[in-house]
């Protein structure tokens, strides 16, 4: 199993975003809590 490695920041309007480093993976959410529940 690999190992993915997330940027996360805050997005332009409200909420957050993460980016997976090497993969093609983004999302976002309104708090860094669910954002945080979505890749695990």
């Amino acid at each position: 199993m690999e190992e993915i490695i997330f940027l996360v920041g805050e997005a332009d309007e409200d909420g957050f975003i993460a980016k997976g480093l090497g993969v093609a993976i983004f999302t976002q959410d309104d708090t860094y809590e669910k954002l945080k529940t979505c890749c695990y």
